[in-house]
């Protein structure tokens, strides 16, 4: 079995995965913001030998917006995610990488442009 799923004996209804594998790796990105702007760049690679690439996002804004923008290898936009007053936001997927499928694997690109926020982001992304 790839994954282990488990209760933690202090909290019932909490499930959490365990993935076994020889070779994982995890991209995270959090900010608090104060009345402030800011555009940040990242990358995130891929290998090949990858089975399988999480994303998640969770945030909140007073004022302001968080736009959190995926690109593929390729370059184009997997999923554009924005965080405004309207709503909290939590987003996540999984997606499984089949044997020779090269359109996953190599430099994914991660922007993050905030507009006078007051409000927090959390990203992560990780290959399993």
């Amino acid at each position: 079995k790839d994954f282990f799923y488990g209760r933690t004996p202090t909290d019932p209804m909490s499930v959490h995965s365990v993935y076994i594998s020889d070779k994982s790796s995890t991209l995270s990105l959090h900010k608090n913001f104060k009345d402030e702007s800011a555009n940040k760049k990242a990358v995130f690679i891929v290998d090949e030998g990858a089975k399988r690439i999480r994303f998640n996002i969770t945030g909140t804004c007073r004022k302001g917006t968080i736009q959190i923008k995926i690109t593929l290898p390729s370059g184009k936009t997997f999923n554009v995610v924005e965080i405004d007053p309207t709503a909290d936001i939590t987003w996540s997927q999984s997606i499984k990488i089949e044997e020779n499928e090269k359109k996953y694997t190599g430099e994914w690109g991660i922007e993050i442009k905030a507009t006078k926020v007051e409000g927090t982001y959390s990203f992560s992304v990780s290959t399993m």
